[in-house]
């Protein structure tokens, strides 16, 4: 995919990103340190620093805030009014269906959260891994003919995750990292993949530590869109939520969840070790 031409408003964006970061760094915060304060997620926040995108009103107050520079808080939403806010075109051809058989379409491309509870969230697999686990779920339903299909249709949701034209919050509980789904040996490669995979852009990843007191345990693996939710039922089976407030029940817990996770080198170091005792095994 080829990258959108720069506006004549992506200098401004850039240099009204260095005034955020320079308010965070005078208040000497951490981005995770803001973002567990004023509820952002830690990659929103670095995507405004960098210029990637602008804040909105709601955001700059909660920066301002916790910064402790109110003051500031009127010039920079003055600074946003006089940028060309309107989105650079992006499109993605035949929007595919998920695995999960609901489709993705571009109106929803902005930003997906997941939350993982046992295992490796299918956008981040290995091949490895996902067909050893998708073998498991097929077998268990009969419905292996659809096989080398969920294969294609997986390929086609992860290539949209390297591609860049959405972004993407995943929660992984740290039990998933030691979840034996496919060979040892393949179970590290997994983990190495995962730890590459949280350096991209457009990617966040929290890994919930086992002793972690989050304010509620979801009880089900699902994908948190702006306005529903595919919920993991039991051997694969998705459902789909619709309804309003169940959807913003589960914006909640999903926030409970993402204030306890590890983010940046604490959850790279949870990887790490758990690869390392996969490492173990294999040798």
């Amino acid at each position: 995919m080829s990258s959108p031409s720069p506006r004549p408003t992506d200098g401004a964006r850039h240099r009204l990103g260095i005034r955020m970061r320079e308010l965070r760094d005078r208040a000497d915060l951490s981005v995770e340190a803001l973002a567990v304060a004023s509820g952002m997620s830690a990659m929103e926040i670095s995507q405004i620093e960098a210029g990637y995108r602008a804040p909105t009103h709601r955001e700059i107050a909660a920066w301002c805030s916790w910064t402790r520079a109110e003051q500031q808080a009127e010039s920079l939403i003055a600074a946003v009014a006089r940028l060309d806010r309107a989105p650079s075109p992006v499109t993605c051809p035949d929007a595919p269906v998920s695995e999960g058989g609901f489709p993705m379409r571009n109106e929803e491309s902005g930003h997906l959260r997941v939350y993982e509870h046992k295992f490796i969230p299918s956008l981040l697999q290995t091949d490895a891994y996902a067909r050893a686990h998708l073998t498991k779920i097929l077998s268990w339903r009969g419905a292996m003919g659809s096989f080398e299909t969920a294969i294609s249709e997986l390929e086609s949701l992860q290539r949209q995750l390297r591609e860049n034209w959405r972004r993407y919050t995943f929660l992984v509980d740290e039990l998933a990292l030691y979840t034996k789904v496919c060979a040892t040996g393949d179970m590290a490669a997994q983990l190495a993949h995962l730890e590459y995979v949280a350096t991209l852009p457009n990617v966040e990843l929290g890994v919930v530590p086992s002793d972690a007191e989050p304010a509620v345990w979801p009880s089900a693996s699902f994908w948190l869109h702006e306005t529903h939710v595919r919920v993991d039922a039991l051997t694969g089976e998705r459902q789909r939520v619709v309804d309003p407030r169940q959807v913003a029940e589960y914006h909640r817990a999903f926030h409970a969840v993402a204030v306890c996770a590890a983010y940046g080198a604490t959850a790279r170091g949870l990887i790490v070790m758990a690869a390392e005792y996969w490492d173990q095994l294999s040798g």
